[in-house]
């Protein structure tokens, strides 16, 4: 029986090397430096972030000639050896590939090495998607995917609604591997707490409601558009929509959201600190996250989507979404926010001002909603029993 509860070593390969952006990521190292094992992160470039409390092992700066215009193909090639030798020499009980990028990197490992092998799915795209946007890349790391999801020992989803779609993707419905179900969310329970953050940023009054819409806002499937639109055809004024960026904003990205404030829709274009994120997101009246089917042929493969509700659940801002599987469920049964049926700015602003009536139930429902769904380490723990015991 391998235990590590007396240490070891786990390795996540996650090609893009971002942790602050992700509640998964980060509760899991955070969670497994806890219990003190070694975290070791296997990556082309290095956290924006830094790595205070893990190892990085970093393809671009270990081999700089990746680096150079023209050679990041062949970084992406080089890839699955680069993490294989760095898994060799740390020889871990528990190995985590994140996304498809993460598993094709894995690709030489879940053959050559002897841990327990996890694939964490946080983004889901189908292969439709990808071919249809002729982004032939992904689709040529999509096919590879569902080869090695075979070797794994468990994959991780969001809920079930993204478990039923991961194996319907990949043809898993036969396999006989082992699902484990975690929320895309921070550690620790959720709270009420009162807060003046945005109102006090912004300069605006203390009692001003603020509709909140966070995380990667220049993105079309995030219909940042649509929402500063609603912002703006309110009638009488009564909010003020704030986009906060989830990353510095910069050429093209930021002079897109620039284009769309106004008078009632401002832009927080550099992330808030992660010690001041709570307070940030409790400032907010109501959590907007708006995904259609225009740009997925399903929005739930956007997993972003549940990741944001669980952002502002966990500090006790309701939230508004549009209809869907995973989704309206859990607003309708908690009555923790309020369900759009259509992209329409009549009704958004309709929920907003229902919301607005009766924050202090809404917010109460958003709090006991996210400690009894997705409070992280009661989720994890079964995969952490998982990981590291045989």
């Amino acid at each position: 029986m391998v235990d590590l509860e007396q240490g070891g070593a786990v390795v996540i390969i996650h090609p893009p090397g971002y942790v602050g952006v992700n509640p998964t990521i980060q509760s899991t190292i955070s969670l497994l430096v806890e219990r003190n094992h070694d975290v070791h992160l296997v990556s082309l470039s290095r956290p924006a972030e830094g790595a205070r409390d893990f190892s990085c092992h970093v393809l671009l700066e270990e081999h700089p000639r990746f680096a150079a215009r023209g050679a990041r193909l062949l970084a992406r090639l080089w890839m699955p050896i680069y993490a294989w030798r760095v898994v060799r020499r740390l020889r871990p009980v528990a190995v985590i590939a994140v996304d498809p990028r993460g598993a094709v990197a894995a690709s030489l490992t879940v053959l050559r090495v002897r841990a327990r092998l996890v694939y964490l799915s946080l983004h889901l795209e189908s292969l439709e998607d990808a071919v249809r946007n002729r982004r032939f890349g992904a689709v040529v790391t999509r096919l590879a995917e569902r080869r090695i999801l075979r070797r794994m020992d468990a994959v991780i989803t969001q809920d079930e609604h993204r478990q039923r779609q991961l194996q319907q993707e990949n043809g898993l419905d036969d396999v006989h591997t082992k699902f484990f179900r975690v929320p895309n969310s921070h550690r620790g329970r959720a709270r009420p707490t009162r807060s003046t953050f945005y109102q006090e940023t912004f300069g605006l009054p203390l009692e001003e409601p603020i509709v909140l819409t966070a995380g990667a806002i220049h993105a079309d499937w995030s219909h940042t558009e649509f929402l500063s639109e609603c912002a703006a055809r309110q009638d009488p004024p009564f909010y003020t929509l704030v986009m906060q960026a989830r990353e510095s904003l910069r050429g093209p990205a930021l002079a897109k959201v620039l284009a769309l404030c106004h008078g009632r829709a401002v832009l927080s274009k550099e992330p808030v600190p992660g010690s001041e994120l709570a307070s940030a997101f409790a400032s907010a009246t109501v959590g907007a996250a708006i995904y259609t089917n225009v740009f997925h042929w399903n929005q739930t493969f956007v997993g972003g989507a549940s990741g944001k509700m669980m952002s502002y659940l966990a500090s006790g801002v309701p939230v508004i979404m549009r209809d869907s599987p995973g989704v309206t469920e859990v607003i309708r049964e908690f009555g923790c926010g309020e369900v759009l049926s259509v992209l329409d700015c009549d009704e958004f602003n309709r929920l907003v001002r229902t919301i607005h009536s009766d924050r202090a139930r809404y917010s109460a429902n958003a709090v006991r909603c996210y400690n009894e769904l997705y409070e992280f380490d009661d989720a994890f723990s079964a995969v952490y029993d998982f990981m590291t015991r045989r």
